[in-house]
């Protein structure tokens, strides 16, 4: 079960416009499942708006994907932390994605 102050921090995350400002005590990592699709970019871009100190891990299937969408979230946030990872179309069988999910903070899912 979530904290509140963790359900205020991820309040304070997806909230669009805010009445009051939360401050994060660390860099949060944020995996976004689905993060080379316009969704899990916009989300990204959205995310480093409102925490720029925020690790995002982008996650998708394309393998030539992750350049285009990397470069999507940085064009708005150069100094940002992005990156994309490739999971295996078999991800059943491999641990890589959940090794991933395993040391985020949070789990954004766009797929």
């Amino acid at each position: 079960m979530m904290s509140k102050l963790a359900l205020a921090v991820l309040f304070q995350l997806l909230c669009l416009e805010s009445k009051f400002e939360i401050t994060v005590a660390f860099s949060p990592t944020v995996v976004v499942l689905g993060g080379a699709g316009k969704i899990g970019t916009a989300a990204a871009t959205h995310l480093l708006r409102r925490v720029p100190e925020a690790e995002i891990i982008l996650v998708g299937r394309r393998e030539n994907g992750g350049k285009g969408a990397t470069e999507e979230v940085l064009k708005s946030f150069p100094n940002g932390k992005v990156s994309y990872t490739n999971v295996e179309t078999v991800w059943r069988r491999s641990t890589k994605l959940v090794d991933i999910i395993n040391n985020a903070d949070c789990v954004i899912h766009t797929a």
